[in-house]
C-alpha cells in the first residue's frame, strides 16, 4: 500500500491510497484516508495493515497548517478505521516504528512550523475508542 501527497501543493495532501497490482505491474487507486494529511508517518502491522499517525491536515501549506494527532489504519487499502485514541501531541515529520503487535513508538517531529518536538511516547494500539 502507498499513501501519497505533498504539503507544498494546494489541496494535495494524502487522501488517496494506492495498492500494488502484480498482475498489471501497476499501482491502482484504492480507498481514501479519513483525514486528508501530508507528512504523516506509517508502519505496517500484520493484522491492522498500514497505520498512519500525525501529519498536516490543512489543504495548503502556510503559516498555520493543521497539525494532526490522529491515528488511522487500513488492512486492505480500501476501508480505513480511525477509532484509535489520539496521540498525546499533534506532530508532523516525526518518526514512527512498530515495536511489536501491540506497540507503536513515536518520537520527534514538529509541533508547529517553528518548534521541534523533543518528546517520545509509546502508543498501545490495543486501546481503541469503544473497546
Amino acid at each position: 500500500m502507498l499513501a501519497t501527497g505533498s504539503p507544498g501543493l494546494k489541496n494535495n495532501n494524502i487522501f488517496q491510497c494506492y495498492t500494488y497490482d502484480p498482475h498489471s505491474d501497476d499501482w491502482v487507486s484504492a480507498g481514501h484516508t479519513r483525514v486528508n494529511r501530508a507528512r504523516s508517518r506509517s508502519s505496517l502491522h500484520p493484522a491492522r495493515g498500514l497505520i498512519l499517525t500525525g501529519g498536516i491536515s490543512s489543504g495548503t501549506w502556510g503559516a498555520n497548517p493543521g497539525f494532526e494527532n490522529t491515528v488511522e489504519s487500513t488492512a486492505d487499502g480500501f476501508g480505513f478505521r480511525s477509532d484509535y485514541a489520539p496521540m498525546p501531541v499533534a506532530v508532523d515529520l516525526h518518526c514512527q516504528l512498530r515495536i511489536d503487535d501491540d506497540t507503536i513508538f513515536v518520537t520527534g517531529g514538529r509541533l508547529n512550523t517553528t518548534i521541534d518536538s523533543r518528546r517520545a511516547f509509546v502508543f498501545d494500539i490495543r486501546y481503541v475508542i469503544g473497546n
